[in-house]
Parts: structure tokens; C-alpha cells; sequence
């Protein structure tokens, strides 16, 4: 019998969703496969909705476990989920995301090519609420990192899709629930620190990240609080990053900050953004054709609101 995998999915107030992801997670090319399902204070019907997806889990090697349990964030349902997998892998999914086919097959493949690999993950297609592609593919920024790099370069844009050996989950501990955002990041870093172990990021689209409202993600200034606690966080277990690494995170993330700014309409705090980064690391920025596009965008809002308006919608509303 192959590897068990569990797949972890918290979801709340997902009821459009859910439904998509289960299917993509039962799609699963791997033979032995659980589906360990939180619902995390739904009051929308996902918890649900989910019963009556696990009803379906039927047939040699398919396991699907639903919770439910009162809201208690992000952090709270992946600990959950922990708690009650039993995979030798655990995946995770975002209740709003999907996975392809082979995603998987392709990561378990890759940790057996590989016994120093605590994480592997793929890049991520962006769509939109309808899943439709929007033509943004994410960056790897390299093939593989340690834990510093995954602060510097930035290489997991989502959980979804983030496989990891269980044994490491364990020995981690549970995710920091007073965190109000980058949680996911925290954890990986925990994850990686100090085992002399190594992620890898697999060149391919094997996951849809979905841009919606309301997503946590869209709050620039929760984001920014959040990553420097993990910041912090690192400093305070001597895994701190170095001057110069610190500037190069820094002025990546400003440019990421000002992106969500200047799409949830607040420009001068876009444009602020932008000038910080610059200012902290210029070669960063020079360095990055999307860093340039998302400065010219935030500089574009100085323009007479018509004129920028019409700019926006031609871009397709993005930074």
C-alpha cells in the first residue's frame, strides 16, 4: 500500500466553495488518500455541505473526516486538523482553492527523490471567484530555501497545495493562534528552523489560488503587523534574518503591501508603501519587473480620478 496522505482543509463560511475543493482533493491521482475536513463556526450551511460531500468518500484507499467546531480562526482549524491526521504526508488545501489531479502524486514523488525535504509545494495559477485563470502565475523565487529564505524570497504565496512530512508537523507543534495573519508563514518557518532540512518548490501550476473579498490577505496593514511578529518571533529563537536579508524581505513585502493597498482602493497608502520600499532597498525593486509595474500603477493614482479610473479598468483593476 503507497504512503497514506491526509489532506487538511478548514473552512468556514465557504458554502460556494467547498464543493469545488472537495471534488478537486477527491480527484487526487494518489491511491491512498484522507480528507480531514474542519468546519471552523460555519454559519452559511458549509458544515453541511461537508457531511454530505464525506458520504461520498467510498472505495479502497478514500477517507473523508469532518469536524465541526465553534469559530476559532485560521490557526485553531489547522490545529484541529492535526490533531486527527494520520497521513505520513499532510497537504493542505484552502476551503476556496482547488488542487490538480497529480499535485499529490508530483510532491510525494519529489520527497522521495529527496530525504532532506521537510516541505514541497508547487506554484500557484490566481483566479477568480468564478475560478476562471486571471493569468497570474506565482514566483518561485528559487527552487529551493531554508527558513530564511522563505522570509527573503517569499517563494509560498498559499498553503494550499504545501505538503509536509507529518513527523516534522509533529515535532513543530501547533500553529500560533494570537496571530491574526501570515500563520501560515509562521509555521513553515517553525518548521524549517534549525533541522538543517529543505523545502522545494516544483516549477508547475498544480493549484488555483482564488482572489476574493474578504480574505484575510486582502488587509495590507494585518499583514504587515503580522510579519514582522514573525519577524520577531524568529529574532527571539536566534533564527534572525541578517542586514542585508532584511532589507531585501522588507522591500519585497512593502512592494506586496502597497499591491493590496492600492487594490482595496486606499492609493495613498499604496503610494506611501511603494516609496518605503524603494527607499529600503532600490536594487530590489530595479531588479523586479513586477515591483516596477506595481510603482508605476500606485504612482498612476496621482493622476485626475477619471484618467486613473480608466487606466485601472484597462489593467483589470489590479496593482
Amino acid at each position: 500500500m503507497k504512503q497514506l496522505v491526509t489532506i487538511l482543509m478548514p473552512a468556514h463560511d465557504v458554502a460556494g466553495f467547498a464543493t469545488e475543493a472537495v471534488a478537486s482533493a477527491a480527484a487526487q491521482s494518489w491511491p491512498n488518500l484522507e480528507l480531514v475536513a474542519i468546519d471552523d463556526g460555519s454559519g452559511d450551511g458549509t458544515g453541511e455541505i461537508l457531511e454530505r460531500l464525506a458520504a461520498s468518500w467510498t472505495g479502497e484507499g478514500r477517507r473523508m473526516v469532518v469536524h465541526s467546531q465553534p469559530q476559532g480562526g485560521a490557526a485553531a482549524a489547522r490545529n484541529a486538523g492535526l490533531e486527527r491526521a494520520r497521513g505520513d504526508f499532510i497537504c493542505f488545501l484552502d476551503a476556496d482553492d482547488r488542487l490538480d489531479a497529480d499535485l499529490v502524486a508530483r510532491l510525494v514523488a519529489t520527497f522521495d527523490s529527496d530525504r532532506a525535504l521537510v516541505l514541497a509545494a508547487p506554484l500557484w495559477r490566481y483566479v477568480d471567484t468564478q475560478g476562471r485563470p486571471i493569468g497570474v502565475i506565482s514566483e518561485p523565487g528559487g527552487l529551493r530555501h531554508d527558513a530564511h529564505s522563505l522570509m527573503v524570497r517569499g517563494p509560498l504565496h498559499s498553503a494550499t497545495g504545501v505538503m509536509v512530512r507529518a513527523d516534522a508537523a509533529r515535532a513543530t507543534g501547533p500553529f500560533d493562534t494570537t496571530l491574526s495573519g501570515c500563520i501560515d508563514l509562521d509555521w513553515f518557518v517553525r518548521l524549517m528552523a534549525g533541522r538543517g532540512t529543505a523545502a522545494a518548490i516544483v516549477p508547475e501550476p498544480l493549484a488555483d489560488y482564488r482572489k476574493r473579498s474578504g480574505q484575510i490577505t486582502a488587509d495590507w496593514a494585518r499583514m504587515e503587523a503580522n510579519w514582522h511578529r514573525v519577524l520577531d518571533k524568529m529574532s527571539e529563537a536566534g533564527e534572525g534574518l541578517a542586514p542585508d536579508d532584511l532589507r531585501r524581505a522588507e522591500a519585497r513585502n512593502l512592494i506586496y503591501w502597497a499591491t493590496l493597498a492600492y487594490q482595496g482602493g486606499d492609493y495613498a497608502a499604496a503610494r506611501r508603501l511603494v516609496a518605503r520600499s524603494w527607499r529600503r532597498d532600490p536594487r530590489a525593486a530595479l531588479r523586479d519587473p513586477m515591483a516596477r509595474v506595481r510603482t508605476l500603477a500606485a504612482m498612476a493614482s496621482l493622476l485626475p480620478r477619471p484618467m486613473h479610473d480608466a487606466l485601472r479598468r484597462r489593467a483589470g483593476g489590479g496593482a
